[in-house]
């Protein structure tokens, strides 16, 4: 381990994970969703590294932990608790009372069932059931949901286990989460998936639960961790690279061709939800293999994919994608909803009604950039400051009272 500086093509990376989440929400890139699963991997990685540094900088157990969650509160729930509140208020103030609008009436009370599920971080496990109520405000905060549910297991594993067992830890994650995968599959498809022994409806409904059912997941974690322990190695040998590499285009190459015919296309073998063929199973595993191998380019400095993300651009939206996952969605799929016709009227009037998606895509991209830029400065950073200031506060408390024992017992 080398410690738990600054790696600028991380962020590049964060960038390439929330391009493609927003255009797959934009409805331009059915694929996106993988975005997801990147940042699965990059926070890991970088998780771990924290905790490794921690460790090597002689903190103890309950410092080791006391360090890692206050560090994650501040940076997750500040901003997340913000969201969850407006966008709460917009649904019962603004949604509510649109005259006129009798579903969105319905759903402006209704979304209040969302909230326990938001404030427990179980967001994922509501959006399975059968009384799930499809939000455009909230539907994507699932995935902060599992982030949180594996930063409440894993330190303790992490500091528990020590480095020197943790690779086999990890490596069991790796292997039980396809196994974890497989259950919920056959638990709500009704039968294995390539048998067709599953109706349309239960094929969706097991799609969508392997989807969102986080321990099924802590796998792409995982991946990102056995990176951070083994960071050194990989700095000092382009060997792991050049093995991984090719066994990621493998995996890669392997599952396009069988599943492009299953499924009818490259859209179909990368759809969100997918299921069939025990595509649900592998898929995952396989996306997880593929960022790994990109993390580890991006910390051997391979040329021109390190070049390329330590460009000044995404370098300064993957700093602020945090921002930018949490107000994509009310930004592109309600305020962007209305305005559709509007734009189309105006472009029609012009005849040039074929520039109206673009340039509604270019004008919600650039409002959410603007918003997840300022929430980034005036209040997730001081959040993240303050939070800083209190860790120092406890720490120099702490040093005062180990200085002051001695004497005390002397």
């Amino acid at each position: 381990m080398s410690g738990a500086s600054f790696v600028p093509g991380v962020d590049g990376l964060r960038f390439l994970a929330i391009f493609g989440v927003v255009l797959f929400h934009a409805n331009l890139f059915s694929a996106g969703w993988i975005g997801v699963w990147l940042f699965f991997v990059i926070s890991g990685f970088v998780i771990t590294r924290s905790l490794l540094a921690d460790g090597h900088a002689g903190l103890g157990v309950r410092e080791r932990l006391a360090h890692f969650y206050m560090k994650r509160a501040f940076r997750i729930l500040p901003l997340y608790l913000a969201a969850v509140a407006l966008f709460s208020l917009t649904c019962f103030f603004v949604i509510r009372y649109q005259p006129g609008q009798i579903a969105l009436s319905r759903n402006g009370l209704a979304y209040a069932e969302h909230i326990p599920y938001l404030l427990t971080f179980t967001y994922n496990f509501y959006r399975i059931s059968d009384s799930y109520l499809p939000s455009s405000f909230f539907s994507h905060f699932w995935s902060l949901s599992i982030e949180e549910q594996f930063y409440f297991f894993y330190p303790v594993l992490l500091i528990g286990l020590g480095i020197g067992r943790l690779p086999r830890a990890l490596i069991f994650v790796l292997i039980l989460s396809p196994c974890i995968r497989l259950l919920v599959s056959m638990l709500y498809g009704g039968a294995p998936s390539d048998l067709g022994g599953a109706s349309d409806e239960m094929s969706r409904g097991a799609g969508n639960a392997v989807y969102q059912f986080s321990f099924g997941h802590f796998d792409a974690f995982a991946a990102g961790a056995l990176v951070a322990v083994f960071e050194a190695r990989i700095r000092a040998s382009s060997r792991g690279l050049m093995y991984l590499t090719f066994a990621s285009t493998a995996a890669l190459g392997c599952y396009i061709l069988l599943a492009v015919p299953w499924f009818g296309g490259l859209r179909g073998a990368f759809g969100v939800n997918i299921y069939g063929h025990y595509a649900e199973i592998w898929l995952y595993s396989v996306l997880d293999l593929v960022f790994a191998t990109l993390l580890i380019a991006i910390l051997t400095g391979l040329k021109p994919l390190d070049w390329l993300l330590t460009r000044s651009v995404p370098l300064f939206l993957g700093r602020i994608s945090y921002g930018l996952y949490v107000w994509h969605m009310p930004i592109f799929r309600v305020l962007g909803k209305r305005l559709v016709p509007v734009a189309e009227s105006v472009f029609v009037k012009h005849d040039a009604a074929f520039l109206a998606p673009p340039v509604l895509f270019v004008g919600l991209s650039g409002l959410t950039v603007a918003v997840s830029y300022i929430s980034f400065v005036m209040y997730e950073k001081p959040m993240m400051a303050l939070g800083r200031r209190l860790w120092q506060q406890r720490a120099a408390k702490g040093e005062a009272i180990s200085r002051s024992s001695p004497a005390r017992s002397g």
